[in-house]
């Protein structure tokens, strides 16, 4: 069954069910990212869908020339990874990936094979959808900015008020803000307890002179760091 259907040779028939399969990949792995993220762009679905079919057509042509072809159009394949100039996340780096293993796959005449991983992979892909974000990353997560004076020494005056409410508390970022007169501070911290954002904003007010703070929760894709 995983044999490849070109230990015979190339004909009219075994390469168009070979571009075939590769197009019903590409419309399995392009519906799938799109019910994982609604937000994706008509131009990037149908590089999904072209995707698979234009890798195994570059295999095709340089497998001819034996292993080493093979080999080099494999890695010439993956490079053109590079054609996302916007960066992506962690979901989208996996399905390009996907679509370039099932170009190869049918490339290499193994298309049942990777009809199958298309299959598994889409699927696994599309349940994680509805997996509680909750069990993938932690809501007490918080961004966290803090405006101050340029008199106040912040990292002695917070270091009680953030030991006594979050852990994993880093400084992301400093600048300076009315002409150097303040500094608006950036953290990323994880609350101890969620009922204690209120206590800990609380707090930080009665050393900031009221200053600005906004204390947002930060919603990461899976695999995403922070």
């Amino acid at each position: 069954m995983f044999d490849s259907i070109f230990y015979s040779g190339y004909t009219i028939g075994n390469v168009l069910l070979a571009m075939a399969i590769s197009l019903g990949c590409g419309l399995l792995i392009s519906a799938s990212y799109y019910v994982r993220n609604e937000r994706a762009t008509r131009s990037l679905l149908i590089s999904f869908i072209l995707l698979p079919t234009i890798t195994m057509a570059v295999v095709m042509l340089i497998s001819s020339y034996g292993g080493i072809g093979v080999g080099l159009a494999i890695a010439g394949a993956f490079n053109l990874v590079r054609f996302r100039s916007i960066p992506g996340t962690a979901w989208d780096i996996t399905i390009v990936f996907l679509a370039m293993a099932v170009g190869i796959g049918t490339g290499l005449g193994h298309v049942y094979f990777a009809l199958m991983l298309a299959g598994v992979v889409c699927l696994v892909f599309v349940l994680l959808k509805f997996i509680p974000k909750n069990i993938l990353e932690s809501s007490n997560d918080r961004d966290f900015r803090v405006t101050v004076s340029d008199d106040l020494d912040y990292s002695r005056e917070f270091k009680e008020i953030f030991d006594k409410h979050a852990n994993n508390v880093k400084l992301l970022k400093i600048r300076t803000v009315k002409m150097g007169s303040l500094y608006e501070l950036k953290y990323r911290l994880k609350l101890n307890d969620e009922q204690s954002e209120k206590q800990l904003i609380d707090e930080i007010r009665t050393k900031n002179s009221n200053l600005p703070i906004s204390c947002a929760i930060i919603e990461k894709q899976f695999g995403e760091e922070l």
